[in-house]
C-alpha cells in the first residue's frame, strides 16, 4: 500500500498523466494484481492511463504458450474458473521486447525518432571509418 500512496503522490506532483503498462502472468494473482494497482492508483488520485500488455488470451492463442494448471490454494481460484495459466516467461524474449518496444515509442515522436536513428547510424559509419584508417605507430 505504501509504494502504490507513493507512485500515486508522485504522479499527481508531477501533474502530467501517468502511461503504466503492465506486464504480468496471466493467472488469478497476475490479472488481479493489474486491477488492484490501476484501481488503487485512480482511488488515490492519479491520472493514469493503465494497460495490461501481457500476457493475454489472444498472446496465448496467438503464440501457443504453454500452460500450466491454475493453483487451487490461490484464494483468487475459485472465480478464475477452469482456466489453465501462462506465466510472462513463457512469451518469448523477442515478442516480450517489441511489445515493450512499441509501448515506449508510442509516446515519442516520430520524426524525431527517425532522425535520431539516422544520426546514430551516420556516427556509426563514421567511427567505423576512423577504426578502418586507424594504423598504430610502431615504435
Amino acid at each position: 500500500m505504501t509504494f502504490i500512496h507513493d507512485a500515486a503522490e508522485e504522479i499527481k506532483a508531477i501533474g502530467k498523466p501517468a502511461y503504466i503498462y503492465h506486464f504480468g502472468d496471466f493467472d488469478p494473482s497476475g490479472v488481479n494484481a493489474a486491477h488492484d494497482i490501476r484501481d488503487k492508483l485512480q482511488a488515490h488520485g492519479a491520472n493514469i492511463h493503465f494497460e495490461r500488455v501481457a500476457i493475454t488470451e489472444e498472446q496465448i492463442a496467438r503464440y501457443n504458450l504453454p500452460t500450466r494448471s491454475t493453483k487451487r490454494k490461490d484464494p483468487r481460484a475459485r472465480a478464475w474458473g477452469n482456466r489453465e495459466s501462462v506465466e510472462l516467461d513463457a512469451l518469448p524474449a523477442n515478442v516480450l521486447r517489441e511489445l515493450v518496444k512499441d509501448c515506449i515509442e508510442r509516446h515519442i515522436d516520430k520524426h524525431q525518432l527517425a532522425a535520431t536513428q539516422q544520426a546514430e547510424r551516420l556516427e556509426r559509419d563514421t567511427l567505423a571509418q576512423v577504426l578502418q584508417n586507424f594504423v598504430p605507430v610502431q615504435n
